[in-house]
Order: structure tokens, then sequence, then C-alpha cells
């Protein structure tokens, strides 16, 4: 079974705020800019893009901040889902 094809129009939207920060993104800040709720985008961070992202746990004035950015700017949807691909194939 594939991805669902949402799912991979939120992984680009994401990926293309991403690839337009200059610097680190808030979670929050993500989510305002993909129009996706941030609870989602936490969640394909985790699940899709994990392997593609930098990210910082700020825990200050009682606030968390979980803030991220690529490792990457070259990384593009394309060899995301041929990267998710083939580590779907090799954990089966």
């Amino acid at each position: 079974m594939g991805m669902r094809q949402d799912t991979v129009k939120k992984i680009g939207k994401i990926l293309f705020v991403l690839k337009e920060a200059q610097d680190w993104l808030h979670l929050r800040e993500i989510s305002r800019r993909t129009g996706i709720h941030h609870q989602t985008v936490s969640e394909i961070l985790d699940k899709y893009l994990n392997q593609f992202i930098l990210t910082q746990n700020l825990n200050e004035y009682g606030l968390k901040l979980k803030l991220v950015k690529l490792k990457n700017k070259n990384v593009d949807l394309k060899g995301v889902l041929t990267y998710l691909k083939y580590m779907k194939k090799v954990s089966e």
C-alpha cells in the first residue's frame, strides 16, 4: 500500500517551507506557512522527514519550542519519497 496522496502533498509543502527558510523555523511557524495543523506537521517531521532535518528543542521561560531546519537544502520531494520507499522495503 502506498502513501496517501494528501500526505505526499503535505510533505511537499513542509519541504518547500523549510527550503525557503534562511534559519531555524518553529513548528508553529511551519504550520502557519503551510496551513497544516501543527500536530500534523510534527507527526510528518517525525515519521517521514526525520533523516532530512535537524531539530533543536528549547525549553525557556516555561515554553517548549521545537525548532527545525533542513540538513541539506538540495533535498527534494522526489528524493524523500525514493528514500521512504526504499526504507519501507527494507523494514518489511
